[in-house]
């Protein structure tokens, strides 16, 4: 069975049927985005990766948020995939348990749903490595980095452009850093509403990579959004340094 790029293997990937590969969605947006290419995620401004594996800072802007717990994924030193639970100090701060590398993922475990935006700093609060807007409950950036031992192959990526003033296009980049420090731009375009990529053959990421799927707007602010899907599978044991 398919119906255009969605198979059967795709919907058993989904459902946790295919051994070594699971399904990995970015969703990812921002209400201020301006003419510098940025990530589309919680905070107006460019991503600055840790240097090294810190301990993190959580803090929510509510008091309402008193006692919820959060789960954070990310990755450590080794870009090794690793997970930490706190529980919010509403208004206060709480540290992580453990240093994290990199942030993929946040997503609150209990409480209903988050009061207060939450961020997740170094420890003195001067950089911002993941959030959680008020009311979304979880992190939606287009920001990723491809664990150790595996790889990623994107299928699809969607970019929507708010402008409602006038005609002026959208920009899209896909920025990725490889493991030795390596940065390049592997694609980009402009698009006016809305840009639909579709890949008949997948767009190999190799462990430990830095990808960012980047926005900017031709002139002026406006809100901006990507989505982008695809399969992160198991690197062959043999294939590994």
């Amino acid at each position: 069975m398919a119906v255009g790029y969605l198979t059967e293997q795709n919907i058993q990937v989904s459902r946790g049927l295919v051994r070594g590969s699971t399904t990995l969605n970015i969703f990812g947006y921002n209400t201020s985005i301006t003419t510098s290419f940025i990530p589309a995620w919680e905070f107006a401004s460019v991503y600055v990766y840790p240097s090294s594996a810190i301990t993190m800072t959580v803090t929510s802007a509510s008091s309402s948020d008193n006692g919820k717990t959060l789960l954070i994924q990310g990755l450590d030193a080794n870009h090794t995939e690793i997970t930490d639970t706190v529980t919010l100090n509403g208004g206060g701060d709480v540290n992580t348990n453990i240093p994290f590398f990199r942030i993929n993922n946040v997503v609150l475990t209990s409480g209903t749903v988050n009061v207060g935006l939450i961020t997740i700093q170094n420890t003195g609060k001067t950089v911002n490595y993941a959030g959680v807007r008020a009311g979304d409950g979880t992190n939606q950036n287009s920001i990723y980095t491809v664990p150790a031992g595996k790889e990623f192959y994107l299928y699809r990526i969607d970019a929507f452009s708010n402008d409602s003033t006038a005609p002026k296009p959208g920009l899209f980049r896909n920025f990725v850093r490889n493991a030795s420090g390596q940065e390049y731009t592997v694609a980009r375009t402009t698009f006016y509403n809305q840009m639909n990529i579709q890949r008949r053959i997948p767009f190999k990421y190799t462990e430990k990579s830095d990808i960012q799927l980047q926005l900017r707007t031709a002139s002026g602010t406006y809100e901006m959004n990507v989505f982008a899907e695809g399969i992160l599978v198991d690197v062959p044991r043999t294939m590994q340094v």
